[in-house]
């Protein structure tokens, strides 16, 4: 009873990684993305968490410990928040991005029970590939102008695919990129190559300059690894998706020259000097930090940034609105968000949470190549989230990423089986 419990929560977590990023509305136009996805998290968080309590069978270890405390610093900062509505719910009528408590006690559950029950293995991989293809062909089509929504509902011309802005995106598609192009380079499975084009070409036009970096960065600290631990059999790979992906990168940018113009602000924005550079982020954060130690124990609740700032910072509030024509509900760095909105403690205890899981695979070494991907993945998130905020259309695969990279990825005699057969991806001994 207890394997076929497992099994099913093994299950819920993959289909949680494709339909929480392409699930829209197709019977409400106005709320096609975070309004729709919101119930589909709450459900399948809360049947993971039946499932999971029914099994009994899990590892209470630090890490777990450190989650329930950070969870617990959430809801203590909910209770104190400017708005306790929006703390929880994350949403009140016409505001909020639905991330309050709940949405983040989601996150915590999924996290936990990957860490204890997440499976790994070929086709599971391929199953969540493969259900990524209408968000990174809906992409592309928007790039080239066919996006029904635009010519027919009046939307905005960008690149927001089933998750409602091109930021987010960028933040899907870099996980996406790293962790096919890492077993590709890692197993020399073609399959994957093939799926790494298809993500990379998403990751280009979507023009998130964070996701660039990032995505640049980890593949870097990926053949640096290569090269001192001596791996010479993993160059070829290296070159063959090297000079694909750059080819590829100039042939998408020749539709228009809009690709080309964004990388080449990317030294711009990183113009210190300038106290509106990264696209008003500087100036955000500088607000923000002001808020941060107004409130540095509790923070100011989930998605009460906005209220917080209006309230504490009027002048720079409306300083910032007369130069920009908009308002701050985000801080645009996860961790300065984090540390404003639950608390100083809160954002320690996530910092500890990542270290350890980040320490833990350098000390074990890598044993594989799907361990491999887990973990230049969870770093290629977290660089991008340095620019980036969290949303439910995303952040739930980056949690359960985290969760299989903190735990052991639960192996039955059956997936022994199963990695004995040819082709198989080596799971996590």
């Amino acid at each position: 009873m207890r394997e076929l419990i497992s099994n099913w929560i093994d299950y819920i977590l993959w289909g949680v990684l494709i339909v929480l990023p392409t699930a829209i509305s197709f019977v409400d136009i106005h709320n096609l993305f975070s309004p729709f996805k919101f119930p589909i998290l709450i459900s399948l968080s809360t049947l993971v968490l039946i499932l999971v309590i029914i099994n009994r069978k899990v590892k209470w270890d630090f890490l777990s410990y450190c989650a329930v405390l950070w969870l617990s610093l959430v809801f203590l900062a909910s209770l104190n928040a400017y708005n306790q509505e929006l703390a929880f719910l994350g949403f009140i009528e016409g505001y909020g991005r639905y991330e309050g408590f709940i949405s983040l006690a989601c996150y915590v559950i999924l996290w936990f029970a990957a860490k204890n029950f997440l499976i790994v293995t070929y086709k599971r991989i391929l199953i969540w590939f493969i259900g990524m293809i209408p968000f990174a062909v809906y992409a592309l089509v928007q790039y080239y102008g066919y996006d029904p929504l635009v010519l027919n509902y009046g939307f905005t011309p960008r690149i927001f695919s089933t998750i409602g802005n091109q930021n987010f995106v960028g933040s899907l598609a870099v996980i996406l990129v790293v962790f096919s192009s890492v077993l590709f380079i890692s197993s020399k499975n073609w399959l994957f190559f093939i799926f790494s084009l298809l993500f990379f070409s998403t990751l280009v036009v979507c023009q998130t300059r964070s996701a660039w970096v990032a995505c640049s960065l980890v593949m870097v600290l990926f053949m640096l690894d290569q090269v001192i631990r001596k791996r010479n059999f993993y160059f070829p790979s290296f070159l063959i998706i090297g000079f694909v992906l750059v080819g590829l990168f100039l042939v998408t940018s020749q539709h228009d020259n809009s690709v080309i113009q964004k990388s080449k602000t990317i030294s711009k924005e990183l113009n210190l000097s300038n106290e509106y550079g990264g696209s008003g982020r500087l100036k955000i954060w500088s607000i923000t930090e002001k808020v941060i130690w107004a409130n540095p124990w509790a923070g100011v609740g989930p998605e009460n940034l906005k209220i917080a700032i209006k309230k504490e910072q009027p002048e720079l509030y409306k300083e910032y609105y007369k130069r920009t024509k908009t308002t701050i509900d985000k801080a645009h760095n996860e961790y300065l968000h984090m540390a404003v909105t639950c608390g100083i403690p809160a954002l320690i205890i996530y910092l500890v949470m990542l270290g350890t899981s980040l320490v833990s695979f350098i000390r074990s070494g890598c044993k594989s190549a799907i361990r491999l991907a887990f973990f230049l993945t969870v770093i290629a998130y977290l660089i991008q989230a340095f620019f980036n905020i969290s949303v439910i259309a995303v952040a739930p695969v980056f949690w359960i990423l985290l969760g299989g990279l903190a735990g052991d990825l639960s192996i039955s005699q059956k997936l022994v089986n199963e990695n004995n057969q040819e082709n198989q991806v080596e799971v996590i001994e």
